[in-house]
């Protein structure tokens, strides 16, 4: 047995502080494996672990000089070394582990027992194993510098220039333990720089937090803006690509429950992936992460994200995987009911302009009757009672009967007139839409002394049949108002094209009422419900606006491509 070096004692004691930060750091990363169950990290506390084990047994070694102890450091140093390599790749690239990577953790076994046992000269000893450590360290480091430069990581360029520090300094162990001056220099910089890898790792790890939490809150912002399906799977889709290093996104949802998921749309690398099943899409992409797509607690799809390097979200733990899921889920799940309440929706207007239509044509239907049959009709008894007149005995009361029948026949002819154009004015259809109002205007002014002003222009382009029935029942349910609750001496309305739209406005100077007040049912404004579901029946849209005693005013907008294309 060897007896102590000179300064062992020194020696000893930064070996076992180096040891007790080490430990330290073996402990946060064990943390970290257990609370995110991710396996670079139980791999980095292994391989701290295994260093405060190396640094046992140089302990030991200072101690008794046995060689065994020597040995068994030098094997620890080499595995040490690539643990921390395995751990790089693991979290930088998501690397598996393959039976020939076996050998690699032979070199140090081998070497070390060859340069401890077999060798006798120090430098053809320690030559050897100080370039196997300086490479792999350097290795180290390049992972972690490509992955800086991918991911546009700075935290993870701390981490690089720590590690390739590190493999400069295995360089100078063979000068400086040959002259015997490595102590205290060497420990205080293998612990300098120990602290400044680990400082590094754990400010990447905490990077890769804020990047994941920063994702999830941008990604549900843009969930809260539309709940249209196609807007919500937009945001999923092409949100996640502003996270680095992220160059793809698929999504994939069963079509019926219980049904196989298949590719519902993609973005980036993905976008062209619209045969492929997900397990063939990640066989494409080795670096992807599938994260689970929950509609309650159930998994109702899944979100596969491609990247670059490896799983964007590989700090981040299974809970946020969840929660990131039923986020996405509950959005896509909101926006298939939203496109539900849409499409029956537009079945609801669908069926409401195919009853406006029957009502116009049954309206039509009797307008002609009315005009036709009992219009004919009654003019034929009025030429009749013209005739009696002429045969009847010339007595007051006679002629007085005669006089009255004939009168009551023409009030009835004109009530069936007027009823018959309230049912469809025969002008509408022959002179167009202008001609018609300005007739309904008149009409009203006359019956009711509200003074009617009126500024129409035709349209430069020709008005569907059903555009300008809506508008023209607008005008009039709106005037019908305006005699029944408004209480206005004057109308202000107006005709004419915006665009690709017919507007028509309305306005009063009435009592006017309080739309945010639901008033009772016999004082609201009759037929507001009404032409909304006219107008929205052709693709249109209603705006009222009143306050009390400043009046009502009233504005319909119908879009002619959407009312001549639906």
């Amino acid at each position: 047995m060897l007896s102590p070096p000179v300064g062992w004692q020194l020696e000893l004691t930064l070996a076992l502080f180096q040891a007790v930060v080490t430990l330290g750091m073996a402990g946060v990363f064990a943390v970290l494996a257990v609370t995110h169950r991710k396996r670079h990290f139980a791999i980095w506390a292994a391989a701290w672990s295994v260093y405060v084990v190396r640094l046992a047994f140089i302990a030991l070694f200072l101690v008794t000089r046995r060689e065994t102890w020597l040995f068994l450091h030098q094997v620890a140093t080499g595995l040490t070394a690539l643990l921390l390599l395995w751990a790089a790749l693991t979290f930088a690239w998501q690397l598996r582990w393959r039976p020939v990577y076996y050998l690699a953790l032979a070199v140090p076994v081998v070497w070390s027992y060859v340069a401890v046992y077999l060798v006798t000269d120090f430098m053809r000893a320690a030559v050897p194993s100080v370039v196997f450590l300086s490479l792999v360290t350097l290795g180290t480091g390049v992972v972690f510098a490509v992955y800086s430069h991918r991911a546009r990581s700075p935290c993870a360029a701390v981490v690089a220039a720590a590690f390739l520090l590190w493999s400069i300094h295995h360089m100078d162990y063979v000068v400086l333990r040959a002259r015997g001056a490595w102590v205290p220099y060497g420990y205080y910089l293998d612990i300098f720089l120990e602290i400044g890898v680990a400082t590094g790792m754990i400010m990447l790890v905490l990077e890769d937090v804020h990047r994941g939490l920063a994702a999830l809150a941008a990604i549900s912002s843009d969930l809260q803006k539309s709940l249209r399906t196609e807007d919500v799977k937009r945001a999923v889709l092409e949100r996640p690509l502003a996270l680095p290093a992220v160059v793809g996104c698929a999504l994939f949802r069963p079509e019926a429950p219980e049904g196989p998921s298949v590719f519902q749309g993609g973005s980036g690398v993905c976008a062209g992936c619209d045969r492929c099943s997900i397990d063939e899409a990640r066989r494409r992409c080795p670096h992807a992460v599938a994260l689970p797509i929950y509609m309650g607690e159930q998994e109702a799809g899944t979100l596969l994200l491609v990247s670059r390097i490896r799983d964007p979200f590989a700090a981040l733990d299974e809970s946020f995987h969840r929660a990131l899921g039923q986020q996405i889920g509950a959005a896509l799940q909101h926006g298939d009911l939203y496109q539900a309440l849409e499409d029956r929706s537009a079945e609801l207007r669908r069926a409401s302009a195919s009853l406006l239509r029957a009502e116009e044509a049954e309206r039509r239907r009797i307008a002609r009757e009315l005009h036709d049959d009992a219009g004919q009709v009654l003019t034929a008894i009025r030429l009749e009672l013209g005739l009696l007149s002429g045969m009847v005995p010339q007595t007051p009361h006679a002629r007085e009967a005669v006089d009255r029948a004939l009168h009551l026949t023409a009030r009835a002819l004109e009530t069936v007139r007027r009823t018959a154009r309230g049912l469809r004015p025969a002008v509408l259809d022959d002179l167009g839409l202008v001609p018609a109002i300005e007739a309904l205007a008149e009409d009203f002014s006359g019956r009711t002394g509200v003074a009617v002003d009126l500024v129409a222009e035709r349209p430069s382009r020709d008005v569907p049949s059903e555009v300008e029935v809506a508008l023209y029942r607008v005008f009039q349910e709106a005037l019908t108002n305006v005699a029944r609750h408004a209480e206005a001496g004057r109308v202000l309305a107006s005709l004419g094209q915006d665009g690709h739209e017919v507007v028509l406005v309305v306005e009063d100077d009435g009592r006017g009422f309080d739309p945010a007040k639901m008033p009772a049912v016999g004082d609201h404004p009759a037929g507001l419900a009404g032409m909304r579901e006219r107008l929205l029946g052709l693709g249109g849209h209603l705006d009222v606006r009143s306050a009390p005693g400043q009046g009502t005013r009233l504005e319909a907008r119908m879009p002619l491509e959407a009312a001549s294309g639906g």
